[in-house]
C-alpha cells in the first residue's frame, strides 16, 4: 500500500517537473527579457538616474557639496553676467514696475528672500536671489517673443531682520522692484516657521496691495525656473484657471481654486505614495505599453493560441508596471517637458512644500485670512495650514506637472542647517 502511495506521488511530481520544464522552454524568451533588462540594461541606464532604484547615491557628502557648488557657481557666474548687462545697457524689462502703469498686471510674481549668506558654510556666499532673478528675467524676455499674452510684474519682498545689510536683496533694486518687510533691524523672538509664514502672509498682502494683480505667483528665493514657465504658467491660466474644457467646450471657469503649485519634490513624488491618481496613471502605463510589446510579440508568433496569448499579455504588463517603478515616476513625468506646455499634468495639490505658489486673486483674500488666525507649531508649517483649509473649506488644489523649477538652496534658511543633498538631486 504505501509503495502505490509512494509510487503515485513520485508520478505527479515527475508530471508537474515535467510542465514546469515544458514552461520554462515556452516562456525561456520572457524570462531572458526580465534578465537582461533588470540586471544589465536598467543597471546601466540608471546607475545615475537620481529617484530610481538602481541610483547610486553618493554617500560621500564633502564630494556631494563641493559638487553642488561648482553648479552653483556656473549658475552664478551667468546670472551676474546678466544681470550686468541688463545694468550697462539699461535694456531693463517692460515688467519691472507692471506692464505700464495703463496695462492691468494679470500676474504678479514675487520673490520672497531672506538673507542666506550670514549662515556661511566654509565661507561660502551662495547667493541664490541672484540667480533666480537673473532667470526669471531671462525666461520672460524669451516668453515676450514668443508671444506671452499675459501683462507680469516682478518684484522682491526682502523679509530678512536686517534689510539694510542684506546688500545682495538691495543690489538688484535697479533691475526689480523691492519692498521690505522691516524698516530697520528687528529682532524676531518668533518661532522659526510662524515667522516663515507672517513673512509669507505680508508678501502676498503687499503684492496684492501694490500691483491689484488677477493672480499673485510667489517664489521663494531658493527656486530657479526652468525655461518652460512662462509657456506653462500661460497654459495653465488660459486652459484651466481662467477657463477651461467641459464637454470639449472652453468655457468660464468656475471652480474655487485656492492655489496651484508648479514645484514638488521629486522624491515625493513616486508610486509608492499609493495616491490614487498615480496607480491608475501606473496601471494605465502597463496596459497601454505591455499592449504594444504583445502587438510585437504576436507579430513574431503568430500561430500562439489565445490562452498563451493571455499569458504573455499579462507577462508585459507587469514587465512595464516593474520598469516604471524601478525608474521612478518622476523621471518618467519629466519626459512630458520635452513635448510643451499641453503635455503637462494638472493633477490635484498633494502636501508639502511652498517654493512656487499661484494664487488666485478671487480666493486668496480667505486664504490669507485663515494663514493669519492659525499659528504654526514644531509639525505644522504653512504648507499644512494652506493643505488644513483645502481639506476644511472644500475648495480646489493643484500641482502642475512635471515640475517647472528646481530647488538649488543647500542651506536652509528655516532650519539654519545643510539640506540633505540627496533631496537636491
Amino acid at each position: 500500500m504505501s509503495s502505490r502511495c509512494l509510487h503515485r506521488v513520485t508520478t505527479l511530481i515527475g508530471a508537474y517537473v515535467r510542465r514546469l520544464v515544458a514552461s520554462v522552454r515556452r516562456w525561456k524568451s520572457f524570462m531572458y527579457l526580465y534578465l537582461v533588462v533588470f540586471l544589465v540594461v536598467l543597471p546601466l541606464m540608471c546607475h545615475d538616474t537620481p529617484n530610481s532604484v538602481y541610483f547610486y547615491r553618493r554617500r560621500n557628502v564633502s564630494e556631494a557639496k563641493r559638487r553642488i557648488q561648482l553648479d552653483n557657481d556656473a549658475r552664478l557666474n551667468w546670472s551676474v553676467n546678466y544681470l550686468e548687462m541688463l545694468n550697462r545697457t539699461q535694456d531693463i524689462p517692460e515688467a519691472r514696475i507692471a506692464s505700464g502703469n495703463d496695462a492691468r498686471v494679470d500676474v504678479a510674481i514675487t520673490v520672497v528672500t531672506v538673507s542666506r549668506n550670514r549662515q556661511l558654510v566654509d565661507s561660502y556666499r551662495p547667493r541664490y536671489l541672484s540667480q533666480v532673478v537673473a532667470k526669471l528675467l531671462a525666461y520672460w524676455r524669451d516668453a515676450k517673443v514668443q508671444g506671452f499674452r499675459y501683462n507680469v510684474s516682478f518684484s522682491i519682498c526682502n523679509v530678512d531682520g536686517d534689510p539694510d545689510s542684506y546688500t545682495e536683496a538691495q543690489s538688484l533694486s535697479s533691475v526689480i522692484g523691492i519692498f521690505n518687510r522691516f524698516k530697520e533691524r528687528s529682532i524676531s523672538l518668533t518661532f522659526s516657521r510662524e515667522k516663515e509664514k507672517e513673512d509669507y502672509v505680508f508678501c502676498i498682502n503687499q503684492t496684492f496691495a501694490i500691483y491689484d494683480p488677477r493672480y499673485v505667483f510667489v517664489i521663494e528665493d531658493d527656486a530657479l525656473p526652468t525655461k518652460n514657465m512662462f509657456p506653462v504658467l500661460q497654459h495653465v491660466i488660459g486652459r484651466h484657471l481662467d477657463r477651461t474644457f467641459v464637454q470639449g467646450r472652453l468655457v468660464a471657469n468656475t471652480d474655487d481654486v485656492t492655489y496651484v503649485k508648479f514645484f514638488h519634490p521629486k522624491w515625493l513624488l513616486g508610486y509608492y505614495s499609493l495616491e490614487p491618481e498615480r496607480i491608475l496613471g501606473l496601471l494605465a502605463f502597463g496596459c497601454v505599453c505591455g499592449t504594444l510589446l504583445l502587438g510585437v510579440y504576436w507579430h513574431q508568433k503568430r500561430n500562439i493560441s489565445n490562452s498563451d496569448l493571455y499569458i504573455a499579455w499579462f507577462l508585459l504588463i507587469t514587465f512595464t508596471i516593474l520598469v516604471a517603478i524601478v525608474i521612478d515616476r518622476s523621471n518618467l513625468v519629466w519626459l512630458r517637458s520635452l513635448f510643451g506646455p499641453d503635455f503637462y499634468s494638472y493633477v490635484p495639490a498633494p502636501s508639502c512644500c511652498t517654493p512656487a505658489m499661484l494664487f488666485p486673486k478671487r480666493g486668496a483674500s480667505r486664504v490669507i485670512d485663515y494663514l493669519s488666525r492659525v499659528k504654526c507649531s514644531q509639525y505644522l508649517g504653512k504648507d499644512s495650514i494652506l493643505e488644513q483649509y483645502v481639506q476644511k473649506f472644500g475648495t480646489k488644489a493643484y500641482l502642475v506637472e512635471p515640475n517647472t523649477f528646481t530647488h538649488i538652496g543647500f542651506y536652509s534658511a528655516l532650519h539654519h542647517n545643510l539640506v540633505d543633498p540627496g533631496q537636491l538631486e
